[in-house]
């Protein structure tokens, strides 16, 4: 998305728009496996059509997922959105497939985008040549920045976004949580009142302590932005209160001052690049030492005031950007199955990822020496004895955890992604 074009590619076979629809009627075509009775393919089989291929939502914008087959020509950049997912040994992105961003991001409807979006655009702005955009399969995360940047950049609204890009990747599927955020960022760009009012910045989660975001603060368990008066004011911490005629960074007594400047970058990039507007003047603020103009914005905090960000994670020893699948992890260890009752009937799914789990199902992730059951918002109350005794029945074996809708946890979708 830089000013340089790349080169035209020489070798387009793993290039494709993938349609929505077959081209030629049922009758003429020759069956492919995979396919329905009524001329429509599995999701199965529609995974599998589009793992290798790099699809072109513009000539300068690909989306691709992990087992992707790279042209032999050309220089491509690649913001990798699941860095922690290595790649299969005979998918290695070559030499001339340089990475140029790298996010630890899971494919969970609690996993915030939008605070990595200023980067992801800007990793897109700055590229000399055409930008790959990957994720594990390339149906979710990836697709999701993918809407986002035509959104930022053409400034098209999230309905053309979203068909542009499904257009041109048919397994195009954002997890529930991805699609909020973007109607989110929709409605955000068009009115300013509906814009968080104070941001934190702080370390993405135990599992990528060193990556430092600047995160929406919001009232726990929704989506609204939480009030000024609302946001508890931790001495580790450093926030961001945007108001028209300024944004004001508050250092705690005990913050990493020496995080601010990265902190500043975060805010410009924010209002140049996801708002599409000039940034207000950065006041920096030290608490008990706050301006006149700071205090008549947050006089004090309310009686219910949240606490925000994470001041006491050690950052894990970083993965590889990129690497090959060790051949002591065995993916096929891990099963998924669906119903609707506990009693089943259970679908075993081969092939899965989030877009699964729906408000009306029970899923039961099933590992080597463990099992979760995941339960859907919309299903009746069930007391936990009652589901363990009923999968255990269904041969569930191992430590057996239930997790709901909403609440699963990192150790859930660390076993979940362990699948794809």
């Amino acid at each position: 998305m830089g000013g340089t074009q790349s080169a035209p590619v020489t070798d387009a076979t793993p290039f494709s728009v993938v349609p929505s629809a077959p081209a030629i009627p049922k009758a003429l075509r020759t069956s492919v496996v995979g396919e329905n009775e009524d001329g429509a393919f599995s999701r199965a089989a529609k995974l599998a059509q589009a793992a290798p291929q790099l699809s072109m939502v513009r000539p300068h914008l690909l989306i691709a997922g992990h087992r992707a087959q790279w042209p032999t020509t050309g220089d491509y950049a690649l913001i990798n959105c699941a860095r922690e997912a290595l790649f299969p040994d005979d998918c290695v992105p070559p030499a001339h497939v340089r990475p140029i961003l790298s996010l630890a991001l899971r494919d969970g409807p609690s996993q915030e985008l939008l605070p990595f979006l200023p980067r992801v655009l800007a990793a897109m702005a700055e590229a000399p040549c055409t930008v790959v955009v990957l994720c594990q399969q390339g149906v979710s995360r990836s697709c999701s920045f993918a809407i986002a940047a035509l959104m930022c950049i053409e400034g098209l609204s999230y309905a053309d976004a979203f068909a542009n890009v499904k257009a041109a990747r048919s397994i195009c599927s954002p997890n529930p949580g991805f699609l909020c955020q973007l109607l989110e960022l929709e409605t955000c760009r068009i009115d300013r009142t509906k814009r968080p009012h104070v941001y934190c910045y702080g370390p993405h989660g135990a599992h990528d302590a060193d990556t430092w975001v600047l995160t929406a603060c919001r009232v726990p368990n929704t989506r609204s932005a939480a009030h000024p008066t609302q946001v508890e004011r931790h001495p580790k911490a450093l926030f961001a209160y945007c108001a028209p005629e300024a944004v004001y960074v508050w250092c705690g007594a005990a913050a990493e001052v020496s995080r601010v400047a990265s902190m500043e970058h975060e805010i410009r990039e924010l209002y140049a690049r996801v708002w599409n507007e000039a940034c207000p003047r950065i006041a920096l603020e030290y608490e008990g030492r706050e301006s006149a103009d700071f205090l008549s914005l947050v006089p004090t905090t309310s009686e219910i005031a949240f606490a925000y960000g994470c001041y006491d994670l050690v950052a894990p020893p970083p993965p590889p950007s990129l690497g090959v699948e060790p051949e002591t992890v065995d993916t096929a260890s891990v099963v998924l199955s669906v119903a609707t009752d506990l009693d089943g009937p259970w679908e075993v799914l081969r092939e899965y990822d989030s877009s699964d789990l729906v408000p009306d199902a029970i899923a039961w992730l099933q590992l080597a020496s463990t099992a979760f059951v995941w339960l859907g918002a919309d299903l009746p109350a069930m007391p936990n004895d009652v589901v363990l005794a009923k999968l255990s029945a269904a041969g569930a074996i191992g430590l057996l955890t239930i997790v709901r809708q909403g609440d699963e946890g990192e150790a859930f979708w660390d076993a979940y992604e362990s699948g794809y």
